[in-house]
């Protein structure tokens, strides 16, 4: 387990929704215009994302890829099937996020996955690495629904797979040994899973030490409940 006391986690991308993959007209709709209109960018600025133009802020290209896996856009490289795996090309890496498109939407906290996902992208940026980014649903995480099927066809040809917010038990140990995986924000009990992660204990301890100096004592602690 690898634990950092500040990590802030921005290759090509792809990005997709797990509900749209297969579903031409969703693709077609969801387009770069929308996610320029939406996040109030030029068009230009979000193509750029998607070809990884080293004058994008790692911020502004997490927020094209997050907004472009809630909508179910598929970057047009996705759209044809990815050959077989050949010795010498790119690595390719998954990133599945757990969580409802309507939470994930929420404005009310910060989102702990557009960090990340800034950090993902722009690590696979220097190492020449391609990355899929997908949203699932808390409530397709179960073994025989046909959503996680398709998870498990994608991860056959990963690299490896980083996993966004707690996932059930049953996937953790169907996916372990299919794919090389690493888990970011959750801590699994599971022999094959590495977790990068902040740390939590120092971080709120600082924070509750500080607010004691200043004669702070009845300390309340708000956080997201994970549907899993």
């Amino acid at each position: 387990m690898w634990i950092f006391p500040d990590f802030s986690l921005s290759g090509k991308t792809r990005l997709g929704n797990l509900e749209g993959i297969g579903r031409k007209d969703k693709s077609l709709a969801a387009n770069q215009q929308l996610i320029a209109d939406r996040l109030g960018i030029s068009r230009a600025t979000v193509s750029r994302c998607f070809t990884n133009h080293p004058g994008i802020n790692p911020a502004t290209r997490a927020k094209v890829f997050q907004l472009a896996a809630e909508i179910g856009y598929v970057h047009l490289q996705m759209r044809t099937t990815r050959p077989e795996k050949k010795r010498g090309t790119k690595h390719l890496f998954g990133v599945l996020i757990c969580s409802a498109e309507e939470e994930h939407q929420r404005t009310d906290f910060q989102n702990p996955s557009e960090r990340i996902l800034a950090g993902v992208t722009e690590c696979a940026q220097l190492n020449s690495a391609e990355v899929e980014v997908h949203l699932i649903d808390p409530k397709s995480c179960e073994l025989d629904n046909p959503e996680f099927l398709r998870v498990e066809k994608l991860c056959r040809r990963w690299d490896g797979l980083l996993l966004v917010y707690p996932f059930p038990d049953p996937v953790i140990n169907h996916l372990a040994p299919l794919v090389p995986t690493v888990s970011l924000v959750e801590q699994f009990d599971h022999s094959g899973i590495d977790c990068v992660d902040v740390d939590h204990y120092k971080g709120i301890g600082a924070a509750v030490e500080h607010l004691a100096q200043h004669g702070h004592r009845r300390i309340g602690f708000y956080t997201r409940l994970y549907p899993v």
